[in-house]
């Protein structure tokens, strides 16, 4: 994977299935966690990985589609993810926190 100077100012959170052994990246700028096609070494790493959950639109709070609860993975918007766990089925749960101070 390649990051623009602007990309590594961020914080990834990365874990690796027990299910599938794949490398999953979460990207808060993006809004999506990513998956690593493979760890090898590759002629092209910005094409090494693919979304597997989020759209890559920020889910504001109050969004009337509740950002994509109930749908697709690949269709939820997302607010700046943190983290996942895996299941044995796979990507199973991703840690998404949110505060409003009112």
């Amino acid at each position: 994977m390649c990051f623009s100077a602007t990309q590594v100012s961020y914080q990834y959170f990365l874990s690796v299935s027990p299910a599938d052994g794949h490398l999953y990246i979460s990207n808060p700028e993006k809004h999506q966690i990513l998956r690593a096609l493979s760890l090898d070494p590759v002629a092209e790493p910005h094409i090494n990985c693919e979304p597997v959950v989020g759209s890559g639109e920020r889910c504001i709070p109050g969004d009337e589609t509740h950002c994509g609860d109930e749908g697709p993975a690949r269709d939820a918007k997302l607010a700046h993810p943190k983290g996942q766990c895996k299941g044995r089925n796979g990507l199973a749960a991703l840690v998404k926190i949110l505060l409003i101070n009112k």
